[in-house]
């Protein structure tokens, strides 16, 4: 009797939570997208064309009720795509289904990435702060430790945070010098203080000759889209990012450019910047046309084996390296906030072939 009542209760709390929870994000993606379109004086779409994209997703079910992501990635490419995925729809009905929400903060956190993908390339990682605690080497070790370690390396050294750190946000570079790091000229202990905690400190990753000509100021990473289909993992979309000029971090949304990958590994003719400005070179200005990204096939080979480690989450965004060899180095995934954006600008819309399918699994299954 105690569980049907408390059922009964429960039940009505956790539907209208959700629904608050959707509302959310669509409203806050709708904003996104208001923002993007004023940002790049995005032309109105056609009275036409709007009715194609009401029409289109009218077939699953779903009511259009705004077409900004259309007008959005119509402007910027100059191609209408009636398929397009509007953003809000994207990360508050689709993502919901397709990845498991109560997965998402444990299994984000990169400090757990060496262990969760142990056997794939990753940076190298000099100290762990874990909720509070220090570790290297996966020992637990003290703060006085820690700043010793610290004190040893002679190379310049990334700190970021291990959880919630998307956008560049708090991503900083220093080398240390007795026990003082030329980052603000903060004593190690300082630094420490300012991360407070759930960070992680790696070496510098030497990246492959091509991509660090395309900018040499900043780790100009793939941006791999994939799904997890049925018993396989397919590749959704690859985008490269690079670094603005003289930049540390290769982020869309602080001065970066992106630019689509063809299946074949070669670069598209033009990149991209937020702020609509389209060019066909690099930030360093090497045209992109005709260039080749060294070892695509086995760049997509680790993302599908990577993929299928987390079979919690059907739709996962990538960003890949390589090396000084040209081999592919796993750097971090996403997959609550996974930017759809730059795949829609750079390649079309975002499902492509599996589109159909996709939307069919959802919205009318």
């Amino acid at each position: 009797m105690y569980y049907h009542i408390k059922n009964k209760i429960i039940k009505p709390f956790n539907s209208i939570k959700k629904n608050l929870i959707i509302y959310n994000s669509k409203k806050n993606w709708i904003i996104f997208l208001k923002n993007l379109i004023a940002l790049t004086k995005a032309k109105k779409l056609s009275n036409g064309n709007k009715i194609k994209a009401i029409r289109f997703y009218n077939f699953y079910g779903i009511k259009l009720k705004n077409t900004y992501a259309h007008q959005y990635y119509t402007s910027i490419t100059g191609q209408f795509y009636e398929n397009y995925i509007p953003d809000d729809i994207f990360h508050s009905v689709i993502l919901p289904k397709f990845n498991n929400s109560v997965q998402w903060p444990a299994l984000l956190d990169k400090n757990l990435y060496d262990r969760l993908f142990e056997n794939f390339s990753q940076p190298k990682y000099i100290i762990k702060n874990i909720n509070g605690y220090f570790y290297s080497n996966n020992q637990l070790i003290s703060l006085n430790q820690a700043i010793s370690i610290l004190n040893n390396q002679k190379e310049e050294l990334i700190i970021k945070p291990s959880i919630r750190s998307g956008g560049g946000k708090m991503i900083n570079f220093f080398k240390v010098k007795k026990s003082t790091t030329n980052y603000k000229n903060l004593k190690i202990n300082d630094l420490f203080e300012l991360y407070k905690k759930d960070f992680i400190i790696q070496e510098i990753l030497d990246q492959c000759k091509i991509l660090k000509e395309l900018n040499p100021t900043s780790l100009n990473t793939l941006r791999v889209l994939s799904f997890f289909r049925n018993n396989d993992v397919v590749i959704l979309s690859t985008v490269l990012r690079m670094g603005g000029k003289d930049s540390r971090i290769d982020n869309y949304g602080k001065g970066g450019s992106i630019c689509g990958v063809e299946d074949t590994g070669y670069l598209k003719s033009n990149s991209y910047k937020e702020n609509g400005e389209i060019t066909n070179t690099s930030p360093s200005g090497l045209k992109l046309d005709g260039i080749l990204i060294p070892n695509f096939p086995k760049v997509t080979n680790m993302v599908k084996a990577l993929h299928s480690k987390i079979p919690y989450f059907k739709i996962v965004s990538w960003d890949i390296a390589l090396d000084i060899n040209d081999a592919p180095v796993f750097i971090e995934y996403n997959t609550y906030a996974q930017g759809i954006d730059i795949h829609q600008i750079t390649n079309g819309p975002l499902f492509g072939k599996f589109q159909d399918e996709i939307l069919r699994s959802i919205f009318l299954n």
